[in-house]
């Protein structure tokens, strides 16, 4: 406690300080917990996963939103975890460490991870290396994204446009995709009819190959057909 000291002498001041030191102490850990407990109650509500981990792979901290995307119900279970086990390749996480040390921190870094029950499910992590007092590796600072419905999504869409290539290149007509920097896709027949590759055709405009006599009339009948009616005929 804080000592009352009637006379003022070597012993006394020193008192004095002890107790002033004391009193500092109480504050400042009054103010870390008050701190924490905010830092705490910001993350918990957050709507993306936070962690904070050792480099070794030991879990200091994480929300809810962590847990419930690896299928855990609790802190005394999830905490228990090394973070390499959620992994799907443990390689994934020592490449992450890697980046961690040399740039000090990562974004948008995608794996696969696996939940309890062993489903395998896609995310994104983006962290920060956090220093100790000496200014040595000490912990990492991350957030964690699932990020599966948009990868499934990605997967459905190459598939459709695989199909969609498929087809063009066996039909019997020319075909053409222009984009707004020009022509983004040829099919095998229109290849063939200007003796071209698809990278030379890439970004050339459709009446690039127009002869010069018949150029403005199919330029002004292409503009109308879209104006009028959607299409070009």
């Amino acid at each position: 406690g804080i000592l009352t000291i009637d006379r003022i002498d070597e012993i006394g001041q020193l008192s004095q300080a002890f107790a002033f030191l004391l009193d500092d102490r109480r504050r400042t850990a009054a103010s870390l917990q008050a701190s924490e407990e905010k830092y705490r109650s910001v993350v918990e509500n957050l709507n993306v996963g936070v962690f904070q981990s050792t480099l070794d792979g030991t879990f200091l901290h994480a929300n809810s939103v962590v847990m419930q995307m690896a299928g855990y119900d609790n802190w005394e279970e999830f905490k228990h975890l090394p973070a390499s086990s959620l992994y799907v390749d443990r390689a994934d996480r020592e490449h992450l460490i890697a980046e961690l040390k040399a740039q000090g921190r990562v974004w948008n870094v995608e794996t696969r991870s696996a939940k309890k029950d062993g489903t395998i499910y896609w995310i994104s992590i983006s962290a920060v290396l956090l220093n100790d007092h000496e200014g040595k590796p000490a912990s990492i600072l991350g957030s964690v994204v699932d990020i599966t419905e948009r990868k499934r999504a990605e997967a459905e869409l190459r598939e459709s446009e695989g199909r969609f290539r498929t087809l063009a290149d066996s039909a019997p007509v020319l075909i053409w995709v222009n984009g707004p920097d020009g022509c983004e896709f040829v099919n095998k027949s229109y290849l063939d009819y200007v003796v071209l590759t698809q990278d030379e055709v890439r970004g050339m405009g459709w009446a690039d190959r127009l002869h010069p006599d018949d150029a403005a009339s199919s330029l002004a009948a292409y503009r109308r057909g879209l104006t009028e009616h959607g299409q070009f005929e």
